[in-house]
C-alpha cells in the first residue's frame, strides 16, 4: 500500500512538472516568438470593428501575437461598403490601407483592461488617397436616376473604446500624396467622443534639405468635425499633390503661379472637414524668399490661401481667397491686399481688394485683372504707380458679364497715354458689365499745361477686342512743343500755348486712327506758328508771287482758332482762322490722318482778321492758295486770278 502512495505521488509530481515545464516553453514561445491568431478568432475582430462603422468594412491578410510586443497585422486594408445591391460585381473602392500595423500591448500588468492595455501603434506603408467619395465630383453619372454626386447630410458613428493615451508612429506613409520619411505622435488620446492626436512632427523625404512639419489634429464626433494645424518648413512640390488629391482644381493657379522658389518655404496650414456634408476648410499660411509670382520677381512674400470648398445641390463650390499681406518685389516696391476666388453652382467670379506702389505691369500681373491688352495704351516711367483695385470681375465675363463690378484709382508721376506724354497723372476706374470708364481723370504735359476729362471703354458682350473708346477732354495752356511731341512732329523752338476742348471716339487697335471720330474747339495763343510745318512755306510762296525775289518775308503768326471734325480718321475744318500782327490767313479743308494727305483752301488777308474783313473783298481775288501734300512736306500753291492780276501788278519791269 505504501508503495502503491509512493508510485501515485511520484506519477503526480512527474505529470506537475511536466506541466510546469509545457508552460515555461509555452511562455518561453509566447515571449520570444511570434504566434499566428487563427482565421476564425481574426475573422471575428475584423468583423467586429467593420459593425463599429457601417460605410467601411476592414480586412486583413493575417495577423500574429507576442507576449513580450503584441500583435502584428498585416496587409490592412479598409474598404467603402457597396451602397447599391447591383454593385456586388464591381470593386470596392480602397479608403485606407497599411503593409504593416504592430500592436505594442502592456500584458505584464494584471488584470487586463482595455482602456490600458494599448502602449503604442506603429504603421508602415500607411496609405490614405483619397477623401471619401462623396466629395469628390464624378466624371460621369454610374447609376442612371440615381445621381453618385449630390449635398449629404449624413453624420459618421464610430464606437470607439476609452484609451489611454499611446503613441503612433507612421513609417513611409502616404496620406492624400503627401509622402514623408516618417510621421510621429507621442500622444494619442481616443475617448468614445472622438481622438486627439498631440505634438505630431512629420519629416518630409527631400534629399537636399532637412525640413519637417510639427502640429496636432482633433476628431470631434459631437461636432462631426475633423480639425488639425501643422506648421515648419515646406516646398511647393510637397503641397501641390495634396491639393490635386483632395481635388481643389480651382486652387492650382495660385500655387502654380509661384515659381522658381529655392530655399525651403515657412508655411503652417489649419484644415477643418466637416463629416456630416465633407465640407473642406484648408488654410495655409505661405512666406517665400525670392521666386516668382505669375513671372513677377519678387523679394519677399506673406501671403495666405484660404480654401472652401462644398457641396451644395450638386455643384461642387469653391471658395478660395489669397491674401496678400506684404508682398515685397525684388525691386524694393510693395504690393498687399487680396483675391478671392468664388465658385457657385458653376459661377464664377473673382473679388479684388490690391493696393500697391509698383509698376503697373507688375500690379496688374499679380491681381491678374485688366492685363488683356485693355490698357495697353498706357505707359508709365519713372517712379511707381499707386495702384487700387476693388470690386468683382466675372471669370468667364462672356457669360457673366454683369457680375463685372469694380473699381479702382491709378496715379503716377510720369508716363504716355495714346503716346501723348504726361505728368502727375490721377484717374478713377470703374468696370461694370462690359464698359471700363476713367473718370476725374487730371493730368500735366511735361511742360505745364493742364488735361481733364473722362474716357470710355465699351467691349462687345463677349468681352473681347475690339473695344469702342470715347473721349472728352479739356485742355488748358498745353504748350505747343507737347502736342507736337506727342504727334511724332519736330519740338525745337517751338512755342506757344494751346487751350481746347475734344471729344475722340473709335475703336482700340493698331487701326484706331482709321476709325477715329469726333470733333472740339482749339485756341493758340503767345506763340509763332509759322514755325510748323505746314505754314513754313507760306512765306516762300508769297514771296515768290509777289515777285519779292531776294527780299525775305518775315511773318509772325501768333494766334489761331478753328473748330474741328474727325470722321473716320479724316480731319476738316471750315473754320480755320491764324492771325499775325500784319497779315491773317482763314482757310478750310481736310487732313487725312491715315494717308498723310493735305487738302486745304487758303486764303491770306492784307490786315488782321478783325481789321481786314472790309479789304476782304479786295483781296480775296488775290491772294488764294491750296495746300497740298503731306504733313511734313506740304505743297503751297497760289490760285492765279483769270485777270493774272498780281503778276501785272508786282511783276518786273522789263529793261527797255
Amino acid at each position: 500500500m505504501r508503495m502503491a502512495v509512493k508510485i501515485f505521488a511520484r506519477i503526480i509530481l512527474y505529470s506537475f512538472v511536466a506541466v510546469l515545464v509545457f508552460a515555461v516553453i509555452l511562455l518561453v514561445q509566447m515571449l520570444c516568438f511570434q504566434q499566428e491568431i487563427p482565421r476564425p478568432v481574426l475573422s471575428r475582430v475584423t468583423a467586429y470593428l467593420s459593425r463599429s462603422c457601417s460605410s467601411v468594412v476592414v480586412q486583413v491578410d493575417s495577423a500574429s501575437f507576442r507576449f513580450s510586443r503584441g500583435v502584428t497585422v498585416r496587409n490592412l486594408r479598409v474598404l467603402k461598403r457597396r451602397a447599391h445591391p447591383h454593385q456586388k460585381d464591381k470593386a470596392q473602392k480602397l479608403v485606407l490601407s497599411a503593409a504593416r500595423v504592430d500592436f505594442d500591448l502592456d500584458l505584464l500588468q494584471f488584470p487586463w483592461r482595455r482602456s490600458r492595455l494599448l502602449r503604442g501603434v506603429t504603421v508602415e506603408g500607411l496609405s490614405y488617397p483619397r477623401l471619401p467619395e462623396g466629395y469628390y465630383v464624378p466624371d460621369s453619372i454610374e447609376y442612371p436616376g440615381e445621381p453618385d454626386f449630390r449635398e449629404v447630410d449624413e453624420p459618421v458613428h464610430l464606437d470607439l473604446p476609452f484609451l489611454r493615451p499611446f503613441y503612433l508612429r507612421l513609417e513611409r506613409p502616404d496620406i492624400l500624396s503627401v509622402a514623408p520619411r516618417y510621421v510621429d505622435i507621442p500622444r494619442v488620446e481616443v475617448t468614445p467622443d472622438g481622438l486627439r492626436a498631440e505634438r505630431m512632427r512629420m519629416e518630409l523625404a527631400d534629399t537636399d534639405a532637412r525640413m519637417a512639419l510639427e502640429g496636432g489634429m482633433e476628431l470631434d464626433l459631437a461636432a462631426q468635425r475633423v480639425r488639425g494645424e501643422v506648421h515648419g518648413l515646406v516646398r511647393q512640390h510637397n503641397v501641390r499633390p495634396m491639393l490635386v488629391a483632395i481635388d481643389i482644381t480651382n486652387s492650382y493657379q495660385f500655387i502654380d503661379a509661384f515659381t522658381n522658389i529655392e530655399p525651403p518655404i515657412p508655411a503652417s496650414c489649419r484644415y477643418d472637414v466637416n463629416l456630416r456634408n465633407n465640407d473642406l476648410h484648408l488654410s495655409i499660411d505661405l512666406h517665400p524668399q525670392g521666386g516668382r509670382y505669375l513671372g513677377v520677381p519678387l523679394k519677399s512674400t506673406d501671403g495666405n490661401l484660404d480654401i472652401r470648398v462644398f457641396v451644395r445641390d450638386t455643384y461642387q463650390n469653391a471658395d478660395i481667397h489669397v491674401n496678400l499681406s506684404d508682398v515685397v518685389l525684388a525691386d524694393g516696391t510693395h504690393m498687399d491686399g487680396g483675391i478671392r476666388y468664388v465658385n457657385t453652382n458653376d459661377v464664377g467670379y473673382v473679388d479684388f481688394d490690391v493696393r500697391s506702389e509698383t509698376s503697373l505691369s507688375n500690379a496688374l500681373d499679380i491681381a491678374d485683372a485688366l492685363n488683356d491688352g485693355t490698357l495697353e495704351s498706357l505707359c508709365i516711367t519713372g517712379a511707381p504707380p499707386r495702384v487700387s483695385l476693388k470690386g468683382r470681375l466675372a471669370v468667364k465675363p462672356d457669360r457673366h458679364p454683369q457680375l463685372n463690378d469694380l473699381a479702382g484709382t491709378l496715379a503716377f508721376r510720369t508716363g504716355s497715354l495714346f503716346d501723348i506724354p504726361l505728368r502727375d497723372a490721377e484717374t478713377r476706374f470703374d468696370v461694370k458689365g462690359t464698359t471700363v470708364t476713367f473718370s476725374e481723370a487730371r493730368a500735366r504735359s511735361l511742360r505745364g499745361g493742364d488735361v481733364s476729362g473722362h474716357a470710355v471703354l465699351a467691349f462687345r458682350d463677349c468681352w473681347t477686342p475690339p473695344a469702342r473708346f470715347d473721349v472728352d477732354l479739356v485742355c488748358t495752356n498745353i504748350p505747343l512743343a507737347d502736342l507736337s511731341e506727342a504727334f511724332g512732329m519736330e519740338s525745337e523752338g517751338m512755342n506757344g500755348r494751346l487751350d481746347g476742348v475734344v471729344k475722340l471716339a473709335g475703336l482700340v487697335g493698331t487701326n484706331a486712327v482709321a476709325h477715329l471720330n469726333g470733333g472740339g474747339h482749339v485756341e493758340y495763343r503767345d506763340g509763332k506758328l509759322v514755325q510748323v510745318k505746314v505754314l513754313a512755306g507760306l512765306p516762300k510762296v508769297l514771296s515768290d508771287t509777289l515777285h519779292l525775289s531776294g527780299k525775305p518775308l518775315t511773318l509772325d503768326f501768333t494766334r489761331s482758332r478753328l473748330d474741328f471734325t474727325l470722321s473716320n480718321g479724316v480731319f476738316r475744318t471750315s473754320n480755320m482762322l491764324i492771325e499775325g500782327s500784319v497779315l491773317s490767313v482763314a482757310g478750310a479743308g481736310s487732313y487725312d490722318l491715315v494717308a498723310d494727305e493735305l487738302d486745304f483752301s487758303v486764303r491770306v488777308n492784307l490786315l488782321k482778321w478783325d481789321w481786314g474783313r472790309a479789304l476782304s473783298w479786295v483781296s480775296r481775288p488775290l491772294l488764294d492758295f491750296t495746300v497740298k501734300g503731306s504733313l511734313d512736306d506740304p505743297k503751297w500753291t497760289y490760285s492765279k486770278n483769270p485777270l493774272h492780276l498780281l503778276d501785272r501788278l508786282f511783276a518786273p519791269k522789263k529793261a527797255k
